[in-house]
């Protein structure tokens, strides 16, 4: 889990970005998603791991997991799983 704010990316290009991380279970942790793009909100890309991450300190992270149920972000949060970076 990382405490800064990490730029959600999309084939490259910030599509949002997560904050106000929150432990939930065990290896879950929910984040607050400030959306600069409508395809952060595409459940199939969540459930594919198409993101990656990216925190202030330039590190890249791919292969998160979603959790939850649909529509993933439905209360402005979204709950992931392996969110770490090298």
């Amino acid at each position: 889990m990382t405490t800064g704010p990490v730029d959600v990316l999309l084939d490259g290009r910030v599509v949002g970005v997560l904050t106000d991380p929150r432990f939930e279970d065990m290896f879950w942790f929910s984040y607050a998603v400030e959306v600069r793009d409508p395809a952060v909100l595409d459940d199939d890309a969540w459930e594919a791991c198409a993101f990656t991450f990216r925190d202030r300190d330039g590190r890249s992270c791919g292969g998160a997991m979603v959790g939850g149920a649909r529509p993933y972000l439905g209360d402005g949060r979204v709950m992931l799983r392996g969110l770490a970076f090298d």
